[in-house]
Parts: structure tokens; sequence; C-alpha cells
């Protein structure tokens, strides 16, 4: 494999935990209200979404460095199960603090009503 389609590689795998960690950030700058008044919810979630701000980091890195180490088509599969595995771990996650947090402890988090 060539030198410059790794690092192609490279910069494709690693945008997709790198999009999901500033859809994170994002949800973290824009919490709350205008007046300033942080919701319960807000408050309970932002330490789950800056663990997985983090994983995704993490993940990025170590995508680009198998990008690399990637030598024929067995390596590129590899980074393909990788990231797919990864975007359903991290959308589960997603989707399990979210439930566990409005629904089962029933959490206000601005609905109104």
């Amino acid at each position: 494999m060539k030198r410059t389609s790794r690092a192609l590689l490279a910069v494709l795998f690693s945008l997709t935990p790198l999009a999901f960690a500033q859809d994170l950030a994002f949800s973290l700058m824009f919490a709350g209200f205008p007046d300033s008044h942080i919701t319960e919810y807000d408050t309970a979630v932002e330490l789950p979404r800056r663990v997985l701000i983090w994983v995704s980091f993490a993940v990025a890195l170590y995508l680009i460095y198998r990008a690399f180490r990637a030598n024929d088509r067995r390596g590129v599969v590899h980074l393909g199960v990788i990231l797919l595995s990864y975007v359903l771990l991290f959308v589960s996650a997603k989707h399990a603090v979210d439930f566990y947090l409005k629904d089962y402890l029933q959490l206000d988090f601005g609905q109104g009503g």
C-alpha cells in the first residue's frame, strides 16, 4: 500500500470519531437555557459525554496509527471492523445514557408543560 493512500485512509477513518466528539462538545456547549438555567439532566449528562469525547479522541488516534500499519486488504478490513464497532458502541452508549437519565431516573430536561 502506498504512503499517500495510507494517509488518505488515516484521515478518512479518523473523521468519524472526531465528528462524534465534535457533536458531543457542541451539545455540552449549548446546554441550558438562555437565562443560564442548567437543568438536572444537563448536569448529570456532562460526565458521560466528556468520557465519550475522550474515548472518541483515543479511537481516532488509534485508527490513524492502524491506518499507517495496514499493509494489505486484511489490515483495511480490520480498520473497518474497528470503526464499525466503535460506531455501534458509541450510538448505544449515548442512547443508553439518555434513556437512563430521562426515562428511568426521570430527570427534568426542560421539556416544559
